[in-house]
Formats: C-alpha cells, structure tokens, sequence
C-alpha cells in the first residue's frame, strides 16, 4: 500500500464517500497516522469535508470524548443530515 501524502488522501476520500469516519478509524484502517493533515489537504483541494465531534472508542476499547468525526457535506445533504 503506497502510504504518500496523495496516497493518503485518495485512500481517505474514497472512505469518505461511503459515510462518516472517526480519527481512530482513519488511523486504523486507512493507515494515516495524522488524520487532520489529510483532511486539511483535502479541504484545501476544494473537497467541503464537516467535522463533528462526539466521544469514541479507541483500539483498546478505551472511550475519549471530542473525537473528530468526519464527514462529506455533500452525503449529509443527500441524507437530509446537514446542519451546520
């Protein structure tokens, strides 16, 4: 798997376009140690990418409160989710 920066970020907006991720999950599966980079590099390539924050579980199961929940703007308005 080529783990680039560009990598990265298709690997991430192609996951982004099956529905909302969390930062333990980007982490996990995709293999992005830095999230929020990838996020920024997209919002910057014109990608409208909503951030809600809400508690998660980690890998051991150990929950954290105001973990970055990511989502593409434009799922949420074809869902009738957008709010923001």
């Amino acid at each position: 798997m080529a783990n680039s920066g560009s990598a990265q970020c298709r690997r991430l907006l192609k996951r982004l376009a099956r529905g909302p991720i969390n930062s333990f999950q980007i982490m996990a599966e995709l293999s992005i140690c830095r999230p929020s980079a990838r996020i920024r590099d997209l919002r910057a390539a014109g990608h409208e990418i909503r951030t809600h924050r809400q508690p998660a579980e980690d890998a051991q199961g150990i929950e954290h409160r105001g973990i970055a929940h990511y989502y593409l703007k434009s799922l949420a308005l074809r869902d009738g989710e957008e709010n923001q």
